[in-house]
């Protein structure tokens, strides 16, 4: 009677695993061969069959079809290196001490190793069980352990294209275990994703360790150029991956319309699950979720030593590349994924933690539609990042129809894990994300997104490119919303070639610290008060890309020299300034001019009120010189770019870099927001250098953002600024060195209406006058100050007595006019550190209220009135 191996054989796996014994899996003691008709009892599996193995066996030959292969109990496959091994098979169970075996992490497997999963789309009887995967259950083992190849690496030296040929690629890493007929993959470094080429190995050098890059031989149809440079300090070289392997997997596929591959998947309580060196084509189920190429399904807590995918080439699937899904740990480590539907390195649910990317290569990351996964899949992200406990280390993301790298978290946990307690609800937007260090992302539409919110649907919020939360907000304990903030640390992200942006931040406290961006319609935009340190923004490269068709400003078309994000031309901007005040410190930029075909700035808005304080630029620098050889800003006409009417902002330039003069201000050259103090700079879009400090006016109240106000400056009453003519929330500069007076058309002035004054502070003053009820009696109106109090303002006999206040405390009511008059104060000193609106902590902003009893108002435009009584000579 032979040996009962069931006891016996985990242990040996064990050890064998361990290095105990120094022996490979084909070397155990006690395997037999599948090949013997002994093995079987005289009758060998034929095509169809169910097998099951419950003792250890060698594959040291090509299987029949197999219908179900369900290793259990002690049995175990062994793949042998000496012979060519093929299992053909629709289903692969591991559970209870069932074992397959293709090497170990000690002992690679040096033979060549094919699986072949079959099976076809149709009734699911199983509950997605058992359909055309490999399945490790509890208590099941997969190692699989392909030959130590080089996964990917980066070009040295331009590849230029000159058609189907030998070319010699320079590399910057050794290209290791890469072999004569070997097929690799070259990224786009162009707009265009689909500027991947694939090309076959003929031969690799070996390399010399005084050369600074090592050589392969390739052959292929090159088309396009693939650029391999680092420029002014940023490294655009492209990236060049291994996609063969020496033990394959994949569907066995009907025809060429046929989207239902095979997949790998693991479950909760398996014992080794371990994909490291496998080459996977025609993978993932299209459309079907839980079908994945490699797959770790709500396995939670596993033993990061025992449970990994690593340096794996997955190309030409129909979904995704790798999914941790309810798992925590998760080591995902030089990996290539290329040509794939839907995100690639795939977070599911919003509550993974602790899991690893690390130098992984993701390119060609395609829509899915029609049918799609989740609704997310429209707009793909080669890294889809749903859980902050992540960290991302030396990957790159090489072109996606979508985005390259995007952070999206979930108020709630979505699907399978919602009842796990993984986070609690808002915990995941409160807490800093793990670690983010030395990533890459290009020729996609948004490189990096740190926005939006998942959805239960797993959809994103917002519009796509644009993000679309407010919850995002790190603390020190994000279990309680009200403790310290905390910070988002974003460091060594390097973007280029992005049509849209190189990225975009909805997040608060994040701090952008060496971003290096180049060749993108917009470099960094910021929804909220970040920090931007030590960065590079590019305009145009020497990274040329594809001459392309375009249509120039004058309306004619070309062929432009080289590649843009538009045909249309338009705009490149570096920092881009939106609703977020971030403080930019220490930054350069380059390369930012205009020709025929487009507008070009360093810095640009997006929106008027974009740059308020306490946005702070500091130790900026220009390697070209303005107006002659680019735009330091640029702010744009109306109908310039096609959202809103006038986007041009403020840039307080705390230290001098940008203007040549500290504690300046650039705004609208307009006589609203300009004086005869100013020097107009009209290449930068018609803006002016001021001397003068800027607040920014706001409130709230009974529809404050659409009441119909006008606003005069005294000095230039002809010039006012109307609230009606913009279609987002307004915000006004105002000069210190001028006075206003808010005149409420059409008897608009609400009945509570609280004014608010942004960015005062330094000894600076501002002298506002309100147009309130003409006749209105004491009873019927009051006013209030900063302390919101009834009777906390002084009541000031003229408007002389007004202008020398110094206390911020009192007002002037001239009633024949119908206007009171107030002058607000801030003597505390302002830092570049202090990314408050309102020093010292944004709850001491000066305000003043406006309350009127009478339910019919009257007459609350005084503008005719109020001038020339209130005229001031031009400064």
């Amino acid at each position: 009677m032979p040996p009962d191996f069931s006891l016996f054989f985990p242990l040996l796996l064990v050890l064998s695993s361990s290095g105990v014994f120094g022996l490979c899996p084909w070397e155990l003691p006690g395997l037999q061969p599948w090949s013997a008709q002994d093995t079987w009892g005289g009758f060998p599996p034929k095509d169809g069959d169910t097998v099951l193995v419950t003792k250890p066996i060698l594959l040291d030959t090509q299987t029949p079809r197999i219908k179900l292969l369900d290793i259990r109990d002690g049995g175990m496959i062994v793949f042998s290196p000496d012979d060519e091994v093929k299992l053909t098979v629709g289903i692969v169970r591991l559970i209870h001490n069932g074992s397959m075996l293709v090497g170990s992490p000690e002992c690679r497997y040096p033979g060549q190793a094919e699986i072949i999963l079959t099976g076809e789309n149709g009734p699911d009887v199983t509950m997605g069980e058992l359909t055309k995967g490999i399945y490790v259950k509890e208590g099941g083992n997969l190692d699989i352990h392909g030959e130590e190849k080089l996964s990917w690496t980066k070009l040295e030296e331009t590849l230029v294209p000159y058609g189907f040929g030998d070319y010699v690629l320079k590399l910057e890493d050794e290209p290791y275990g890469w072999r004569a007929g070997d097929k690799l993959v070259i990224a786009s470094t162009d707009y265009d994703m689909h500027q991947a080429e694939e090309v076959e190995v003929v031969e690799c050098q070996p390399c010399i360790s005084q050369h600074l890059f090592c050589t392969c031989t390739v052959r292929g149809d090159i088309k396009f150029s693939h650029y391999g440079e680092k420029y002014k300090m940023m490294d655009m070289r492209g990236e060049v991956g291994l996609l063969t392997r020496n033990i394959k997997i994949h569907g066995e596929m009907k025809d060429e319309n046929d989207t239902y591959g095979g997949h790998l998947k693991a479950y909760e309580g398996h014992e080794t699950y371990r994909v490291r060196g496998a080459e996977m084509t025609k993978m993932g189920q299209r459309g079907i979720v839980g079908r994945y190429p490699i797959h770790f399904h709500m396995a939670k807590e596993i033993d990061a030593n025992k449970t990994y995918a690593v340096e794996n080439s997955i190309h030409h699937v129909f979904q995704r590349c790798i999914t941790v899904h309810g798992t925590h740990g998760v080591n995902v480590v030089n990996n290539v994924g290329y040509s794939t539907f839907g995100h690639c390195f795939f977070l599911e649910d919003g509550g993974e933690k602790h899991t690893r990317y690390h130098h992984n290569l993701g390119l060609v990351t395609q829509k899915m539609v029609n049918p799609s996964t989740i609704p997310s899949d429209r707009f793909p992200a080669t890294f889809w990042i749903t859980s902050p406990l992540t960290t991302l280390t030396e990957n790159s993301a090489g072109g996606s129809d979508g985005v390259g790298i995007w952070f999206i978290f979930a108020e709630n946990v979505t699907g399978p894990s919602a009842n796990q307690g993984f986070f609690a609800s808002g915990e995941a937007f409160r807490t800093p994300i793990k670690k983010f260090d030395t990533n890459t992302v290009h020729s996609s539409a948004t490189g990096f997104m740190f926005g939006s919110a998942l959805l239960p649907d797993q959809d994103f919020s917002g519009a796509a490119n644009f993000g679309g939360t407010e919850l995002c907000d790190p603390r020190s304990d994000p279990l309680d919303p009200d403790s310290e903030p905390a910070t988002h640390f974003v460091k060594g992200l390097t973007a280029f070639k992005n049509t849209e942006q190189s990225a975009w931040n909805d997040c608060r406290n994040t701090t952008f610290d060496g971003l290096h961006s180049a060749d993108s319609r917009l470099g960094l935009t910021t929804v909220k008060d970040n920090k931007v340190v030590n960065s590079i923004f590019i305009g145009e490269s020497s990274n040329l890309g594809e001459p392309m068709m375009v249509r120039l400003r004058n309306g004619t078309r070309v062929m432009w020299h080289r590649s843009h994000p538009s045909q249309f031309g338009g705009f490149l901007l570096g920092m881009h300034l939106y609703d977020g005040n971030p403080i930019v410190d220490g930054n350069t930029f380059a390369d930012f001019y205009d020709d025929e075909l487009k507008y070009a700035g360093a810095i640009g808005f997006r929106k008027p009120a974009a740059g308020v304080i306490p946005t702070v630029f500091l130790n900026s620098y220009f390697d070209f010189e303005d107006k002659i050889e680019g735009n330091y800003i640029k702010g744009f006409p109306k109908g310039a770019i096609s959202y809103g009417p006038k986007e041009r902002g403020i840039v307080f330039d705390w230290d001098g870099t940008i203007t040549g003069n500290p504690m300046t201000t650039v705004v609208r050259d307009t006589p609203f927001y300009s004086s005869s103090w100013c020097e107009p700079r009209p290449h930068w879009g018609n803006m002016s250098v001021c001397p003068h400090r800027y607040s920014e006016a706001g409130g709230d109240g009974e529809g404050y953002n659409h009441l119909d106000v006008v606003v005069t400056r005294d000095d230039v009453p002809d010039y006012p600024d109307i609230s009606m003519d913009y279609h987002d929330p307004w915000h006004l500069a105002l000069s210190t060195d001028h006075s206003y007076i808010f005149s409420f058309r059409n008897n608009s002035l609400p009945s509570n209406y609280l004014f608010k004054l942004y960015g005062l502070d330094s000894g600076f003053g501002q002298n506002i006058g309100f147009c309130v009820p003409l006749n209105a009696k004491e009873e019927e109106i009051s006013f209030h100050g900063t302390s919101g109090a009834s009777g906390d303002l002084t009541e000031l006999d003229s408007y002389q007595d007004l202008l020398d206040d110094r206390t911020g405390l009192a007002y002037y009511w001239d009633r024949e006019v119908g206007v009171v008059f107030t002058r607000f104060q801030v003597d505390m000193l302002r830092t570049p550190e202090d990314q408050v609106r309102c020093i010292p902590d944004n709850k001491h902003c000066p305000v003043f209220r406006i309350r009127t009893e009478s339910e019919y108002r009257g007459d609350t435009d005084c503008t005719e009135r109020a001038y020339p009584k209130y005229k001031k000579d031009p400064l």
